[in-house]
């Protein structure tokens, strides 16, 4: 692209026309993770920090005002969610073909390519043939992607009936640990199977395993005698009450934004009480409470993990006891400390379970919208409650402040 091409230009001589307030741009109104919560595009400023695509903390340097009247489009994945952006936005995304690139470098690929293949052309030398056939040929590089606008994106929807475009799913976050009051497997224990009022948890005597990993939290666990699967644990409840979740079950945000490993551990402690495994290998979480659910779907997106959510209904014995949801995700982390579950849990994913796939792109009545840059080096922040990586805007100067031993800039500027 001509862009692209000036960007990158080492020529002596570099002249590019622009329009002025001609940004990739998104919706202000779009919903941006950050570091210790979450934000809208409208509210971001220079020095406030963001997330980029490998989950790490980045820095806004450059805003733009806020654009109006211009081309827009909501662009629909196929987890469910859906970005308004205009025409000029820009995005990294795997095609069609790249995908099927990708999955045809491997060595396994080949590999089992190789097994179904007749042997022939043996000739007089069979044991050259044999040892031709077992020398590995350097593979082709994989596919790494490009960056097009919203509006080829529109233009390039589908290719032979297939989706064109996708993009990968972000990296787990990676945030600083947080001093925690409780501690976030028994926290995510009794979020799933805890008395709501009380620090008391409900465990069936074959899952024991998970009363002796609060008790490693430092708990002290003791049977309630009247009831027969319940647990009290001492010291509990003051602590819940003091993160406002006593009576009031959810994931506060500070767990939300822990480190990695306090993340996984609170997944897992969810996991191991309202979470199983399917056949296929693939995780389900599952609630009665819609904020519960989401809180696990937000927490799910933090560690890598692509997860979508879907309502339902629950019944006891053909009742219908109201909604229930459950949010569903595969992937080869271990999700579950329980053995009889993480033995169910697949240990390879698909994919489709790496790349978000862009399943509509629409146009639709122009919205307010707004460019920033961040200063990661891959251009990419995320963006959505579901934590999709988009590509910022870049500095029309390129390589003029960084490369060339000279620069002169022209800007015309109207009263």
């Amino acid at each position: 692209k001509p862009q692209w091409q000036a960007f990158f230009s080492r020529a002596d001589e570099v002249f590019y026309g622009g329009a002025a307030g001609g940004g990739k741009a998104c919706y202000t109104g779009t919903m941006i993770p950050t570091p210790i919560g979450w934000t809208t595009m409208q509210d971001i400023r220079v020095g406030d920090f963001l997330l980029d695509d490998a989950g790490k903390p980045c820095k806004v340097i450059a805003t733009s005002e806020t654009f109006y009247n211009h081309k827009c489009y909501e662009v629909v994945f196929d987890d469910g969610e859906m970005i308004i952006a205009d025409a000029s936005h820009n995005w990294f995304t795997y095609t069609a073909s790249d995908r099927t690139a990708m999955q045809r470098r491997t060595d396994l690929f080949r590999s089992n390519r190789r097994e179904k293949r007749t042997k022939t052309g043996t000739g007089k030398r069979p044991d050259l043939a044999l040892r031709n056939s077992n020398n590995k040929s350097p593979l082709s590089s994989s596919p790494i992607g490009s960056v097009k606008t919203t509006q080829e994106i529109y233009n390039t929807l589908m290719v032979r009936g297939r989706t064109n475009h996708s993009i990968p799913v972000c990296k787990p976050l990676q945030l600083t640990e947080s001093r925690l009051i409780v501690p976030p497997y028994t926290l995510g224990v009794w979020l799933g199977d805890g008395k709501t009022i009380q620090g008391k948890i409900y465990c069936h005597p074959d899952d024991n395993a998970i009363i002796d990993i609060v008790r490693r939290d430092g708990y002290d666990v003791t049977k309630v005698q009247s009831e027969e699967i319940a647990w009290t644990i001492r010291g509990l409840q003051p602590s819940l009450r003091e993160i406002g979740v006593l009576g009031n079950k959810h994931i506060p945000m500070i767990y939300l934004r822990a480190s990695y490993e306090q993340r996984l551990e609170l997944l897992r402690g969810l996991m191991d009480t309202d979470g199983h495994c399917d056949k296929d290998g693939g995780a389900e979480y599952t609630s009665i409470l819609s904020v519960l659910a989401k809180n696990v779907l937000e927490l799910a997106r933090t560690l890598g993990i692509k997860a979508t959510m879907i309502e339902g209904r629950a019944t006891l014995y053909g009742k219908d006891c109201g909604a229930k949801y459950r949010v569903k995700m595969t992937t080869d982390l271990r999700i579950f400390n329980l053995k009889r579950k993480y033995e169910k849990q697949s240990s390879e994913v698909r994919l489709t379970q790496t790349q978000r796939y862009i399943v509509d792109c629409r146009p639709v009545e122009s919205v307010p919208v707004k460019c920033i840059e961040i200063d990661t080096p891959s251009h990419l922040y995320l963006a959505g409650n579901a934590m999709i990586p988009t590509h910022n805007s870049d500095l029309l100067l390129g390589l003029a402040g960084e490369a060339h031993m000279r620069s002169v800039i022209f800007r015309r500027v109207f009263p």
